[in-house]
C-alpha cells in the first residue's frame, strides 16, 4: 500500500463533509429520524466540530488522504513542543480495515522518531481503534468516561 497526503483546502470541504457523514450517518440513523433530519444534525454538527477545533491556539494541520488517486480520508494533526497530536483520523467505510491506519500512524511514529517528539492521542473507550494503538506501541496514559489517551514514545 502506498498513501499518499496534501494540506486540504476550501475545495475540499464537501468531501470532508462526506467523510464525515460516513463515520457518523449508521450512528444516527438508529434514532429514527428522517432522511433531512440526519443531514441538518450531521451538517451542524460537522460544523460545530470544525469551529471547535479551529478555536484552539494551536493551528491543526489537515490533510487529505489518498490511494492510487483517489481520496478515501483526513487526518487532523497539530504539533505541540515535544508532542505530535493525532486529532482524528477519518477513512470512508470502503476503506476501513485494510491496513490504512496502520500505515498512517506508521509515517507519523517515523516523523516523531526522526524529530525526537512522542505522539499522543485520545480515541474512544470502545472504539477498534485502540486495539490498533495497543498493538503499535500505544500505552494508556490516561482515562475519562468515554475517552482514554493514549502516547507513543520512541
Amino acid at each position: 500500500m502506498q498513501l499518499n497526503t496534501c494540506l486540504a483546502n476550501l475545495e475540499d470541504w464537501p468531501f470532508l463533509f462526506q467523510v464525515y457523514i460516513d463515520t457518523r450517518k449508521s450512528e444516527v440513523t438508529s434514532w429514527g429520524w428522517s432522511e433531512d433530519q440526519v443531514e441538518m444534525f450531521l451538517r451542524m454538527q460537522f460544523d460545530a466540530q470544525t469551529r471547535s477545533y479551529s478555536s484552539h491556539p494551536v493551528p491543526l494541520r489537515e490533510e487529505i488522504i489518498f490511494y492510487k488517486g483517489e481520496r478515501i480520508g483526513r487526518m487532523l494533526t497539530r504539533e505541540l513542543d515535544e508532542v505530535l497530536m493525532i486529532v482524528d483520523i477519518a477513512l470512508l467505510s470502503d476503506f476501513r480495515n485494510r491496513g490504512f491506519g496502520t500505515e498512517l500512524i506508521s509515517h507519523y511514529q517515523k516523523y516523531a522518531m526522526d524529530k525526537g517528539i512522542s505522539v499522543e492521542l485520545h480515541v474512544l473507550s470502545d472504539n477498534p481503534a485502540y486495539k490498533l494503538y495497543e498493538r503499535l506501541g500505544f500505552v494508556l496514559t490516561g482515562e475519562t468516561p468515554l475517552y482514554v489517551t493514549m502516547k507513543w514514545t520512541p
